[in-house]
């Protein structure tokens, strides 16, 4: 029969179990030295405890981790995780043999993992700082190398004591660092099925993590019209994470800054589809803060997320483009906020739609993607005085054959049925689809799609671009051939154009004639007429001298 103090530890066994949430060892090894029964601690044996780090599993009747297994018994159950860093801290002020250890035994005995939940809060993402656990102190932790791509992670060469693991660094996509971890080398074998009733100075435990991750991505803009004013989509996945049987979802938010120069009463979730299938309507809510979106489950959808765990949940932001500012670079990141805990059915009814981050929990962020816009200013000016400027010209602006050419020429796109493809600026009052030149003989194309960040040629700062004049100003004629036009990413300095078009007045013929080259015609046909008539006198000289 196994002495009181070991009887004692199972609690601390069994807390171990809870901390680490299933709770293994290794090979038992020489668990106690010649001359030692299997009650007895060898107080100079060495010992290790090896972690292996798993996603939560997500079954109802969760596997328990092998306590005799030297690998991963828990492999194919959850996914492992790899990059997580946990640091080990030796418990100083009590021992766990020799005199006073069945008192130390008792005080591991009574600890919870209430009391433990908050213990690793001062460490910090270095694995600076120390514990705090009223009535107990600890020396400096000893640092695990990061998880590798099997979970697994070892630390060797412990003395017989206890030890409080945390977590100080999750890998990203963590949204919840393990719970801290009580360990005891050697650990008490003593509690499941099967177990072998020895000390185990080797330990193996199983820490848990819910894990999920978000995406970002822009639509193709060509979809929704390259001219300022139409609508820019922004899909946004994230991944539905595994979590416990016996938990529920508290919420599951997505926060989508939006740039201020969209317009914010355009701002909205265009669809939202869980792997791939339109979610119910009654599934989620959103609102809008500002120029920030708030999408959220409603409990019919917090259900259908736990139900499928690993699934991809698509949320498409989506808002019209009103400015370009200065640099006419949009940029757009969004956050995922998700927590969850042991609770009965049903789950909470979480706040929808909600306009503030949920308290205590922390943002998964995305890439930031951007996309890149500029506009165009010409002036129109008489071709024989570039002095001045002609009002009442009117232009459209046409898609490129090829808009990332390197010289810009006159090719326009066509669309399916072969007409050019002409580029139009939705706003308020209507579309707009031509622009015309005012008293300054200029006009201002506000804004045209350059690039994103995602499609070749990603981030480019310009794009090719056509105009036609589709009327010249009174008195002129009107331009027959397209004029290609490059366009940068940004706005064009105030006082300078990016193109000049010149237009000519007609030649009309019968229009009295002046002028050095009208003289000189005039002149040429005096002399003419002079010398015809000429000509006609010497004639009739002639012949009257003939009749004589």
């Amino acid at each position: 029969m196994a002495p009181t103090w070991m009887t004692r530890a199972k609690k601390a066994a069994s807390l171990a179990v809870a901390s680490a949430l299933v709770l293994g060892a290794g090979a038992a090894g020489a668990y106690a030295a010649d001359g030692l029964g299997p009650g007895n601690i060898d107080p100079d044996h060495k010992g290790s405890i090896t972690l292996f780090k798993h996603e939560n599993q997500t079954s109802a009747t969760p596997t328990v981790g092998d306590p005799t297994s030297s690998t991963d018994s828990l492999a194919g159950k959850s996914n492992t995780v790899k990059g997580a860093e946990f640091i080990a801290f030796p418990f100083t002020n009590l021992n766990l043999t020799g005199e006073g250890a069945n008192a130390n035994w008792t005080k591991l005995d009574n600890l919870t993992q209430a009391d433990l939940n908050n213990s690793c809060a001062a460490i910090t993402e270095e694995g600076t700082g120390s514990p705090t656990l009223e009535g107990f102190t600890f020396g400096a932790g000893q640092k695990f190398a990061p998880t590798d791509a099997e979970g697994k992670t070892k630390l060797e060469n412990l003395a017989v004591g206890a030890y409080l693991i945390c977590e100080y660094k999750a890998p990203e996509g963590v949204t919840r660092t393990a719970a801290p971890i009580l360990v005891t080398i050697p650990y008490p074998d003593n509690e499941r099925q099967g177990a072998t009733n020895k000390w185990i100075y080797d330990v193996t435990m199983y820490p848990k993590n819910t894990v999920s991750k978000l995406d970002k991505t822009i639509e193709d803009q060509n979809l929704h019209g390259l001219g300022i004013g139409s609508e820019v989509h922004y899909p946004v996945t994230a991944t539905i994470p595994g979590i416990p049987a016996t938990d529920h979802f508290n919420e599951f938010i997505i926060e989508d800054p939006m740039d201020d120069r969209f317009d914010p009463a355009s701002l909205g979730v265009e669809s939202v589809k869980l792997n791939g299938t339109a979610m119910d309507s009654g599934d989620w809510r959103y609102a809008v803060q500002g120029n920030t979106v708030w999408f959220s489950l409603t409990q019919a959808g917090l259900i259908k997320a736990k139900n499928n765990p690993g699934a991809a949940l698509e949320v498409v932001f989506k808002g019209k483009l009103a400015r370009l500012g200065t640099d006419g670079t949009i940029p757009n990141k969004a956050k995922l906020y998700f927590s969850h805990k042991p609770q009965d059915n049903p789950p909470p009814t979480p706040p929808t739609p909600p306009t503030t981050p949920p308290p205590g929990v922390p943002p998964i962020p995305s890439i930031e993607v951007q996309d890149k816009w500029g506009d165009f200013v010409l002036r129109k000016h008489d071709g024989n005085d570039p002095k001045q400027a002609l009002a009442g010209a009117t232009f459209q602006v046409y898609e490129a054959a090829n808009p990332y050419a390197e010289t810009c020429g006159t090719e326009i796109a066509k669309d399916d049925q072969g007409n050019d493809k002409l580029v139009t600026f939705p706003q308020n009052s209507g579309t707009v689809n031509s622009f015309t030149t005012g008293a300054d003989g200029v006009v201002k194309i506000p804004g045209l799609f350059i690039s994103d960040s995602i499609r070749a040629p990603q981030n480019a700062e310009k794009r090719c671009y056509v105009l036609k004049e589709t009327k010249a100003p009174d008195g002129y004629v009107q331009l027959k051939d397209p004029i290609a036009i490059e366009v940068k990413a940004g706005t064009t300095t105030a006082g300078t154009y990016d193109t000049e078009i010149a237009n000519e007045k007609p030649v009309i013929p019968g229009l009295p004639l002046t002028g050095s080259e009208t003289q000189m015609i005039l002149q040429i046909a005096g002399a003419m007429l002079v010398a015809g008539g000429l000509a006609v006198y010497g004639a009739r000289r002639m012949r009257s001298r003939d009749n004589a």
